[in-house]
C-alpha cells in the first residue's frame, strides 16, 4: 500500500513529509519547489514509493530523482553553474547508462511523420516553385 501524499489546505497547510523533503531537495540544487508543477512532485515520489513497496523513499534514492528532474528543468549550463560540474557530469552518466541499457523500457520516439499520422495533423505542404 502507498502512503497518501498531501498537498495540504491550498498547499499551505498540513503537506506531507514526502512532498516537504522532496521541496528541501529541489531547493537544495537551486530549484525553487514553486517552479515544479505540483503534478510533477507528486508523480515522481509516486513512483519513487512504488519502487519501495509503498514507504517513503529513502533520502538518497530521493536525492537521485530530485537531482534528474532538477537538471532536467534547469538545463545543463544552468544546473552546472549552481551545482558544480561533478553532479552534472554524474548526473549526465546516469542518462547515458540509462539510454544504453537494454533492460530499461525506454523506446525512441517515432519519426516525424510518425507522430504527425498519430495526431491527426495535416501533412506539411511544399511550396510550389
Amino acid at each position: 500500500m502507498i502512503l497518501p501524499l498531501s498537498l495540504g489546505f491550498m498547499g499551505r497547510f498540513g503537506r506531507s513529509a514526502p512532498l516537504r523533503a522532496f521541496d528541501a531537495d529541489l531547493r537544495a540544487l537551486d530549484l525553487h519547489p514553486n517552479l515544479v508543477p505540483e503534478a510533477v512532485k507528486l508523480a515522481a515520489l509516486r513512483i519513487l514509493m512504488e519502487k519501495t513497496g509503498g514507504r517513503e523513499p529513502i533520502s538518497a534514492r530521493r536525492r537521485a530523482a530530485v537531482e534528474l528532474l532538477a537538471y532536467c528543468m534547469l538545463g545543463a549550463d544552468p544546473f552546472a553553474r549552481a551545482n558544480g560540474i561533478v553532479l552534472t557530469e554524474d548526473i549526465e552518466s546516469r542518462i547515458d547508462a540509462a539510454l544504453d541499457d537494454d533492460d530499461t523500457d525506454f523506446a525512441p520516439p517515432p519519426p516525424l511523420q510518425t507522430r504527425r499520422v498519430l495526431r491527426a495533423e495535416p501533412p506539411m505542404e511544399r511550396a510550389h516553385a
